[in-house]
């Protein structure tokens, strides 16, 4: 039964936005936006960045988005001890935790690099680690319209869109506010509904393979809409 209904939502078309190196300036436009459309996201939060905008992170919690770990201060993790890394975890869940009562249960490593090593202490707090399916790069593009055609591009039933609501890597983040506006009226046009991870994750559990880090090269038997596949 929840197979069937999984199958039948997907049919439906359900995409996740997420967005990484908040809370900044641009979150609330963002929710703005996502309010505007009764879209869902999932935000990871970086957590030097909670402190003074605790107002922000429970504005999208009442609004039922959901919230991630996205590190303190956005290192590369692949350079790290796992004891360090636990540390860059575990001070980001506090913090997320003193603003907003609950400790995340996803996280995303900076860059996507390093999600191997980070995967099992992640874990061991609690977590799932999750990456992306689609990259518009919207931290590099300042033209909204490229990031809009590069979101349209991998647009899929149980695409994972990575965004970015802070500037942790560089750049202003208004282009992201003005490409969104568009893609979700574009995207809803063509029958799409936003959801958290959380939520895609239960609906669509096959779509786990392509968001979940793995061993390259290794060969994967997946389930995918009653087919089986390698990855």
């Amino acid at each position: 039964m929840i197979d069937r209904l999984a199958f039948a939502l997907t049919r439906k078309k359900l995409i996740a936005f997420t967005f990484d190196d908040g809370p900044d300036e641009k979150t609330h436009a963002i929710l703005d936006l996502l309010d505007e459309h009764d879209a869902k996201a999932t935000f990871f939060v970086l957590g030097r960045q909670v402190k003074g905008r605790e107002d922000v992170l429970r504005r999208a919690v009442e609004a039922r988005h959901e919230l991630g770990n996205h590190t303190f201060d956005h290192p590369h993790l692949e350079t790290l001890e796992p004891a360090e890394i636990e540390e860059q975890l575990r001070r980001t869940s506090d913090a997320i935790e003193s603003a907003v009562g609950f400790r995340p249960q996803l996280m995303r490593p900076p860059y996507g690099l390093g999600a191997l090593k980070t995967a099992p202490v992640a874990a061991r707090l609690g977590m799932k680690t999750v990456l992306w399916s689609v990259n518009p790069k919207d931290w590099e593009k300042p033209d909204p319209n490229q990031i809009v055609e590069a979101i349209t591009a991998g647009a899929r039933p149980g695409a994972v869109v990575a965004l970015h609501d802070g500037a942790a890597r560089r750049g202003d983040r208004a282009p992201t506010v003005v490409a969104l506006a568009t893609v979700i009226s574009r995207l809803e046009r063509q029958g799409y509904r936003f959801v958290t991870i959380s939520t895609l994750l239960q609906l669509a559990p096959w779509i786990a393979p392509t968001v979940f880090p793995r061993p390259k090269g290794r060969l994967r038997r997946v389930v995918h809409r009653g087919r089986r596949l390698l990855r």
